[in-house]
């Protein structure tokens, strides 16, 4: 365990973090009140001035807790090949990490010059794409060494980015999702996402997972499970059983990553101290 991780688990946030493990595992073991199978958290859907959401709920078990840096300033979490990155954000403080996916621990780092805010990113091939936020640059880093491979120019903001195989998704706050192209960066695009007829703003962290485009919306424990044909939000996951208490409104839910080996999504925040593996249901877009 890292130095401030100790510190912190000898604190309130370290007995509400044991609590939580304590917890989860209670309810793997022994399930629900009255049997019917694994415990699972229902997650919450999308509150509108008309009330309620048109998606249904996602739900989720909570299978593991691993340590995460209280310091980091999460704007993006994926995998590639079985390995975990972190990319941060902040002026001076924009990193991107390879973590150990058994534990949390950082392996490795590298940072971006102190003028770039850095935002989400993904892996295309064996480099990774990270977007920043309000410089218009996207840097291409090699996965293995974090040595520059060259960039990409974009209008706009930059806020989240999720990779499908064939397209790259790219948010930037708004309610419609940018295709882009992985080769190029040259937009092919765009998708607007609904639940209903109602648009869902603040779009920022994004993921690809079993066949979905998982978003985290900005100040709110909510993630949209969107189809990428129709931009429609087809479940919801509800993240608010794992927000720390008390670490201000910008630690905020925001970091996905979904393991396509044990079909596990990891989910962190913003100065969150641990990240989460959570079991879904089997078909997050039916």
């Amino acid at each position: 365990m890292r130095r401030e991780s100790a510190r912190w688990a000898r604190g309130p946030r370290g007995a509400w973090l044991l609590g939580l493990c304590l917890l989860g595992a209670a309810l793997a073991v022994l399930g629900p009140p009255g049997g019917g199978g694994p415990a699972r958290a229902q997650g919450g859907g999308a509150v509108r001035a008309g009330g309620g959401t048109e998606a249904p709920p996602l739900p989720w078990r909570l299978e593991a807790v691993l340590a995460h840096d209280p310091g980091a300033f999460t704007q993006g979490l994926f995998f590639a090949g079985g390995r975990l990155f972190e990319t941060t954000g902040l002026r001076g403080a924009s990193r991107i990490m390879e973590l150990d996916p058994a534990s949390g621990r950082e392996l490795r780092r590298a940072a971006l010059p102190a003028r770039f805010f850095g935002e989400g990113a993904t892996a295309v091939g064996g480099v990774a794409l990270w977007l920043t936020w309000t410089s218009g640059r996207a840097f291409v880093l090699g996965l293995d060494d974090f040595a520059p491979r060259g960039e990409f120019r974009y209008s706009g903001q930059g806020w989240g980015l999720a990779y499908d195989g064939r397209v790259l998704y790219m948010s930037d706050g708004s309610d419609v999702l940018t295709l882009r192209d992985p080769g190029s960066f040259a937009a092919l695009g765009r998708l607007a996402v609904r639940d209903g007829a109602q648009p869902v703003g603040r779009l920022n962290e994004l993921e690809w997972a079993d066949g979905a485009v998982f978003a985290n919306v900005w100040h709110s424990a909510r993630v949209a499970v969107i189809d990428p044909a129709t931009g429609r939000v087809r479940r919801w996951l509800d993240l608010g059983p794992l927000v720390p208490p008390g670490l201000g409104p910008e630690a905020v839910a925001n970091g996905l990553a979904w393991n396509p080996a044990t079909r596990r999504l990891y989910v962190t925040g913003k100065l969150w101290p641990a990240v989460y593996v959570l079991e879904l249901d089997p078909a997050p877009v039916p």
